[in-house]
């Protein structure tokens, strides 16, 4: 709210230019949730046994008289780390916002990076690097469960929302959108495939997001009493 007030009060931007910059905030924080969560389902659907145990903890913890609420997150601790893997499998943003060096060159790695360079780290290759990710190819959310791994920037092999002082403003959010997206859609219903779950396309396309080439299609089937709904 206190950026949403700055930006009114800013005589000098024109009202087409306000709304358009509350667009791009708006719309970067629903796609990139709804891309993961694609993801999600789809790795899930490829893995009947990680989408069988996660369908089992929500039928633990929350039942099958009600839907799964945001208070019910903190004890889901298989779909948060289903959540996680699909940020470090399927990273939405593979680049991060580029940094600037200043005060003369510095040297990193064995290389000289000059003044005024910019700098963009890939978050995909991070978490890909076989040096802290073992198969780091494979979905394996439960290498969140043997690791207590940072989502937020504290664990430099795992950055999906960046790290610092620009670390994602909405990594919480973004995070819990994916967490309750992925919870609701495995507990409410039934997933059935038109083709072999192994010939599934996952192929990606690059851009500012990392979107499946072939969008998901799959046909859900109520599996809770319609009260519920």
């Amino acid at each position: 709210m206190a950026f949403i007030d700055v930006l009114i009060s800013m005589d000098e931007l024109s009202d087409t230019t306000k709304i358009t910059l509350l667009l791009d905030i708006l719309l970067g924080a629903v796609d990139s949730s709804a891309l993961s969560v694609e993801w999600a389902m789809a790795e899930l659907l490829r893995h009947p046994a990680e989408l069988s145990r996660a369908r089992r903890e929500i039928d633990d913890v929350v039942g099958s008289q009600r839907l799964v609420e945001d208070s019910d997150l903190p004890k889901l601790r298989y779909v948060e780390a289903i959540a996680k893997e699909t940020l470090r499998l399927h990273q939405v943003t593979p680049l991060i916002n580029p940094k600037l060096v200043e005060g003369g060159p510095i040297k990193l790695g064995g290389f000289t990076i000059p003044a005024g360079a910019l700098v963009y780290l890939s978050s995909y290759a991070i978490g890909m690097d076989e040096k802290f990710w073992k198969e780091p190819l494979e979905f394996r959310p439960q290498r969140f469960i043997e690791q207590d791994i940072d989502v937020f920037g504290q664990n430099f092999h795992f950055v999906p929302f960046g790290t610092g002082r620009r670390v994602c403003p909405g990594a919480k959010l973004g995070l819990d959108t994916v967490r309750i997206g992925v919870a609701t859609l495995v507990q409410g219903f039934d997933w059935e495939l038109d083709q072999d779950p192994a010939k599934l396309d996952m192929a990606e396309t690059f851009g500012l997001v990392c979107q499946k080439t072939q969008p998901l299609v799959a046909i859900p089937r109520p599996r809770l009493d319609s009260h519920v709904y």
